[in-house]
């Protein structure tokens, strides 16, 4: 059997939840939580996951990477961070967008002339 609920046992002694307290601040049920210490569940919630590594918990601990149960190897991003991201992401690409069509306006402008009688005339 896989030691890895019983990490996730020990993070949570060690952020000093019950099952039921840390279900309700993970968003999660107290069964789920029970489940995946007992080893019921082969896949940790991504949920309590997060929750964990959140809280000071090591990533690595809880997959059985490493025996330092504190500290973050990895950078976590927050919903409300991530969804940030994204709102930047779109605005940047639709900034992007709109300079793409200008130049390419200003392309087409660069290959037209006036001739002697004032008419545009595309360029050879």
């Amino acid at each position: 059997m896989s030691k890895i609920p019983y990490l996730y046992k020990l993070a949570r002694l060690k952020l000093g939840f019950t099952q039921k307290n840390i279900a309700k601040k993970a968003g999660i049920s107290k069964s789920l939580v029970g489940h995946i210490e007992s080893g019921v569940t082969n896949n940790p919630s991504w949920v309590y996951t997060r929750y964990l590594v959140e809280n000071g918990i090591n990533y690595f601990y809880l997959v059985g990477l490493s025996d330092k149960i504190e500290g973050q190897l990895v950078d976590m991003v927050t919903k409300s961070e991530y969804e940030l991201l994204q709102t930047e992401n779109e605005d940047l690409q639709n900034q992007l967008t709109e300079l793409q069509n200008k130049y390419n306006l200003l392309q087409e402008a660069l290959q037209i002339k006036v001739d002697e009688d004032g008419k545009l005339k595309k360029r050879n």
